[in-house]
């Protein structure tokens, strides 16, 4: 009986902790993420700003592409489902870069939007996104790039 009891306790036990854990990694939301983006290729950083836990996020981009181009990204949004783990975002932001002399070695500035689609798995550490940034280019390089892109990251 004594040991009914203690292998009893040790199963509740173990029960308990795993449930604990499930909870722990299955939650919707993620302060951090970092990965790629594609549609042009991208490192992607993106993180939660604010308090407790607004909707308000920064997304930093390093393009290499003809160059170089570092996009930073102001962004909030909202949840599309009551699970909380799809939600919408829109923002702004700005980009600068130069490219590389066989495409003119220009100086590049401008302004970006972004809206999208984020999905962050419940029971993976994995975030996938996909969203339509257009960008202003200003000064030397008076362009409108049209970029889709789909982000793939591993969330902290």
């Amino acid at each position: 009986m004594k040991n009914f009891c203690l292998i009893s306790a040790l199963f509740i036990l173990l029960l308990s902790s795993e449930k604990t854990m499930a909870q722990k990694t299955s939650k919707p939301e993620y302060q951090t993420a970092i990965g790629v983006k594609v549609f042009p290729f991208a490192l992607s950083l993106k993180t939660k700003v604010g308090r407790n836990g607004g909707n308000s996020m920064v997304e930093f981009l390093g393009y290499f592409r003809d160059g170089f181009r570092l996009t930073g990204l102001y962004e909030f949004g909202g949840k599309i489902n009551t699970d909380g783990n799809l939600k919408w975002y829109l923002g702004f932001g700005g980009h600068a870069g130069f490219s590389d002399k066989s495409h003119g070695g220009d100086v590049k500035l401008g302004a970006d939007g972004i809206i999208g689609l984020d999905y962050k798995f419940k029971n993976l550490p994995l975030n996938l996104s996909l969203d339509w940034q257009p960008a202003l280019g200003i000064g030397e390089d008076n362009s409108f790039t049209n970029w889709g892109g789909v982000g793939v990251r591993f969330t902290l």
